[in-house]
């Protein structure tokens, strides 16, 4: 048991089995949507980002040689604020709670 406060960080692999992209594919997801996903691109644009904002980061990204989109953010700090709602509209549509906790019944 577990009797001190504790915290336990897990890198996107620990999510991969309930349906989520790895680090890698997160930013390969990324970088399609920003280039072919017109609705994606129209959300960016929404939330203040320019066509020509979202073209620089989505070619830095896949120029970058980096793994992640997180890993690339540490370095690129220009493209902080684009990162996390690209990150975030990409990684939205995979928030599901079905098969999240499963109910085990047991029969008496």
């Amino acid at each position: 048991m577990i009797e001190n406060k504790t915290v336990l960080v897990l890198g996107a692999g620990a999510s991969v089995p309930f349906g989520f992209p790895t680090g890698q594919g997160l930013k390969d997801q990324v970088c399609a949507q920003t280039l072919q996903y017109p609705e994606k691109i129209q959300l960016l644009e929404t939330l203040g980002f320019d066509k020509n904002e979202i073209a620089r980061f989505r070619t830095a990204l896949e120029n970058s040689g980096r793994s992640s989109v997180d890993a690339f953010l540490e370095y690129r700090e220009d493209f902080l604020d684009i990162g996390k709602t690209a990150i975030s509209a990409t990684l939205l549509p995979f928030e599901k709670t079905t098969g999240l906790f499963k109910v085990w019944i047991t029969k008496r």
